[in-house]
């Protein structure tokens, strides 16, 4: 867990003390946490997972996030989570969907 956790923090660009800040906790206490000293409570764990958006069973045992989905569909939603222009082009992509679908309901709805 505690490799997990740091991985985690880092790759959110975060700091322990910024991390502690959202779980109302001390730099140090992350710090014993990441170490492996200290085991997080089960509601930091829970916060955690949802600062993170992974699942408390990846915090605790490293499974991966989403259980009933295919290994390349979860690899892409790992990469699309990873990396925040991927995120962004795809959240983009989302909301040109909707408008295309709303312009298509307009126009059926006009030619009824």
């Amino acid at each position: 867990m505690k490799g997990r956790i740091k991985e985690l923090r880092t790759k959110k660009g975060m700091t322990q003390t910024q991390l502690g800040e959202l779980l109302d906790v001390t730099q140090k206490a992350i710090s014993l946490i990441e170490k492996g000293i200290n085991n997080p409570s089960v509601a930091q764990i829970s916060k955690m997972a949802e600062i993170f958006n992974v699942t408390t069973d990846f915090i605790i045992n490293g499974n991966e996030s989403i259980k009933d989905i295919e290994p390349i569909e979860r690899e892409i939603l790992k990469t699309i989570r990873d990396d925040k222009t991927l995120y962004g082009k795809l959240i983009k992509m989302m909301e040109a969907k909707k408008i295309v679908f709303e312009d298509f309901e307009n126009f059926e709805g006009l030619a009824a």
